[in-house]
């Protein structure tokens, strides 16, 4: 584990270095270059952090539901034990940092929603997104599948996420 944390400790100041090189640039100079250095060095290096943050996900231990139980005496094919609900995250479309978090969000929504059963599914991913997040499926409200399709089109487009990163470094 040090040594994962060493890697993402390092991946972090590259991404300072590059910070620091792009403040100091020209405004007027042509950007295709940066764009390229940009992917070159910090998608891929982002790419690297996000399969050691998947692996941990991934090695992380489940939360199980606790129990609650109900009065005493039992009744023959009833069981007194409840499941916790599982809570759902929420997203924000937030333009700033919708682009960033959303792979962390579909993560944990995909891992969480299978405990729902299908036909709630199109309303409980309608009552976790805000208005913003809300507008990338306009149409699509009751269509589950689609709306996680184009949901998953518009929050995972690579020309939206690298804009996202590069507004994040200035």
């Amino acid at each position: 584990m040090q040594l994962e944390m060493e890697k993402i400790e390092a991946c972090l100041s590259k991404l300072e270095e590059e910070k620091k090189k792009t403040i100091d640039m020209d405004p007027s100079a042509d950007l295709t270059a940066v764009y390229e250095q940009f992917n070159n060095l910090v998608v891929t290096e982002v790419s690297k952090c996000k399969s050691i943050a998947l692996e941990y996900i991934k090695d992380a231990p489940t939360v199980e539901g606790s129990s609650v139980h109900g009065r005493g005496g039992s009744r023959p094919g009833f069981s007194s034990t409840k499941r916790e609900t599982v809570l759902l995250p929420k997203f924000s479309g937030d333009e700033k940092s919708a682009f960033l978090k959303y792979p962390v969000w579909k993560l944990q929504w995909e891992d969480h929603i299978k405990e729902y059963e299908p036909r709630y599914r199109a309303t409980m991913l309608t009552s976790h997104l805000d208005e913003k997040a809300l507008q990338q499926i306009i149409g699509l409200e009751n269509e589950y599948d689609n709306a996680m399709k184009q949901f998953h089109r518009y929050y995972s487009d690579s020309n939206k996420v690298i804009k996202a990163c590069l507004d994040e470094i200035r």
